[in-house]
């Protein structure tokens, strides 16, 4: 069904700015850039997995980016909050694991 909502956020992201559903196309805050620099292969039937960029951040050489909260479960209840964050790496350049992103295109069936 057709929402018209967004992942996004309701206002120019910082450290642990909430991410939740907004109109799409009103402003950069519904619209994240695939960060292609730091591309992680993924599994043998996945795609790869990518860090996805605020357009709506003011500082791109230190970017926020979509994360899920590093004590967070998929099991918990209520579901942990979706939030922005900048870039983490490790030492050796590799993307935390809880900023990188994947999906499946197409029809759900």
């Amino acid at each position: 069904m057709d929402s018209g909502l967004c992942i996004g956020t309701a206002s120019t992201p910082i450290a642990n700015t909430p991410v939740s559903l907004q109109p799409c196309g009103v402003s950069a805050k519904t619209v994240w850039i695939t960060d292609r620099q730091n591309v992680a292969r993924g599994g043998l039937f996945t795609f790869p997995y990518v860090p996805l960029i605020s357009a709506a951040g003011l500082n791109f050489s230190n970017p926020f980016v979509l994360t899920y909260p590093a004590n967070g479960n998929p099991v918990d209840k209520p579901r942990p909050q979706l939030v922005t964050q900048n870039l983490h790496q490790f030492s050796r350049g590799q993307v935390f694991d809880n900023q990188q992103w994947s999906g499946f295109f197409g029809v759900l069936r």
